[in-house]
């Protein structure tokens, strides 16, 4: 219980680590520069690379929590919440790295059309 309470405290002090991409170029102006949407592409290919692995932890986690007979899990509850608690978490971390991952890759193109 209290290695997922950690769990979900890193979860939650991820989310307002992730970067932030100004709406507006340092002119003032809407558009970004090429080495803005660069910066932001790289920023986020490291956030979807970080989900990426967290998405991986958490799916292992999921699976032992399921594979493991009630005698060593040494755990109060039944197996099957924890597993699927790890689950839906590496799932969403999933969904985080690809939406970075597209991000990126807007970012990416955003920067070459920006020369």
């Amino acid at each position: 219980m209290r290695k997922c309470l950690m769990l979900v405290l890193l979860t939650a002090a991820l989310m307002f680590a992730l970067p932030i991409v100004p709406a507006r170029a340092e002119d003032g102006s809407s558009s970004m520069t090429a080495a803005e949407h660069a910066s932001a592409a790289s920023a986020y290919d490291a956030e979807a690379s970080e989900a990426t692995k967290k998405a991986a932890e958490h799916s292992l986690m999921a699976s032992r929590y399921r594979n493991a007979p009630a005698s060593q899990k040494g755990l109060n509850v039944p197996g099957a919440p924890m597993a699927n608690h790890c689950q839906k978490l590496a799932d969403s971390y999933e969904s985080a790295a690809s939406e970075a991952t597209s991000l990126a890759k807007l970012h990416r193109a955003a920067a070459g059309d920006a020369n």
